[in-house]
This record gives structure tokens, sequence and C-alpha cells, in this order.
């Protein structure tokens, strides 16, 4: 039991270790600004003020009064979903790093993903890491029809990223939308919405506040 409470504190302590970087950084995981991020071409992007507008408007949108929390005490975080959909944790929590919030009858999912590589160290490798990711992407990983990804570097040590496209899981085709950020020590978080195309558009908003309620466990 004591080594089971060290193990779980280490993976807490770590996370919140990575928390701090980024915000020493003027930059945060869990909140993503898209406007001016540069293309992976090294072109501005769009300015998507309107869509940020938006997005911070999806909270007054959709009702959390009944929602349940699941807390992932290996990673750090806690996440809010509604009643009705499903966590899919094989280990309940305490080494989930790769979880799934489903919705009823796999409409929608939430996808967390939360991976770390200690042999990359410096800035170059981070930023190829993510490049080396945008072309799995490209390439048709996992049947996925990339549309856009954009990318920004923090610092020395950060690159920020987000992706859209189309994906096929289980035969059965999902329009997704994902952000994330991998930091020098090969910390990498993403997190991907997605939904069957016909019902992406009225699914986004619960996505977008099961995501956004994405939040670190402090240690006590």
């Amino acid at each position: 039991m004591i080594a089971k409470k060290y193990f779980l504190s280490g993976g807490i302590l770590l996370f919140l270790i990575v928390i701090t970087l980024l915000m020493a950084g003027r930059s945060s995981v869990f909140e993503i600004n898209l406007g001016g991020w540069q293309r992976t071409d090294g072109t501005p992007a769009e300015d998507n003020s309107k869509q940020n507008n938006a997005a911070s408007d999806l909270k007054d949108a959709v009702s959390t009064v009944d929602w349940q929390t699941y807390s992932n005490f290996y990673a750090g975080y806690t996440l809010r979903y509604p009643p009705a959909w499903k966590v899919r944790d094989s280990l309940n929590g305490v080494a989930g790093e790769d979880i799934r919030v489903v919705g009823p009858g796999g409409a929608a999912f939430v996808r967390i993903l939360w991976t770390a590589d200690p042999s990359i160290r410096g800035s170059e490798e981070v930023r190829a890491s993510v490049l080396t990711y945008r072309q799995s992407l490209a390439e048709g990983k996992d049947g996925t029809k990339l549309s856009d990804f954009e990318s920004e570097i923090i610092g020395d040590y950060s690159v920020k990223f987000t992706a859209s496209g189309e994906f096929i899981l289980d035969d059965v085709p999902y329009r997704f939308e994902e952000r994330g950020e991998m930091i020098t020590g090969g910390i990498m978080l993403i997190k991907r919405g997605a939904a069957i195309p016909s019902a992406f558009n009225a699914m986004r908003p619960i996505i977008q506040t099961i995501i956004n309620s994405f939040k670190p466990i402090e240690l006590q």
C-alpha cells in the first residue's frame, strides 16, 4: 500500500511539474488559443477569434448540473461527463493514460491520451515528434483523412497543435477535432472529440464542454 501511494503521488507530481513549466511560459495544455497559430508550412493561420468566442459560449449552452466526475490519479486529472456517457478505462484510473468517454450508442466520444517519452529531451526533438505525429495522420493512420493541422512553438520547450478531419474506428466513420501539446521530456497530452458525421454539429457543444472540464488534481 505504501509503494502504491508513492507511485500515485509520483504520477500526480510529475503532471503538476509539467503544468508549472507550461504556465511559466504563458502556455497551458488545458486552454488553447487558436488565434495567430502557425501552420506547419510556416504561414500564419487564420484569425479564429469567432471560433474562440463560440467555444467560450459552450459552457453556457450545456447544463452540467447532473454530470459525473472521472478521476485519473496516475496522470493527475479529473474530467466531467454526462450521466448517459460511459468511461472506458480498463485500468480503472490507476494507470489509465488513454481513456475514452463514450456517448450513447457510440455516436460520439472524447479521448484523452497522456504519454511520456524521456528520450525526447530537446526542443528540436519535440518539434520533430509533433511533425512525425502530423505525418502519421496525413498518411492515413487509422483511416484518417486529415483536413487541417496547425502548430505553435512555445519558447524553447513546447509545441501546441490542433488537428481536424475524419477517421475510421471499428468500420464506423467519425469526424474529429483535437488539441494537444508536447514539451521537452516527451510529455504529450492529446484531447480528441469525435462523432459520426451526421451528429457532429449537434454533439460538438457537449464534446467541447467535456474537454474543457479537464482539470489537474491538486496534491493534498
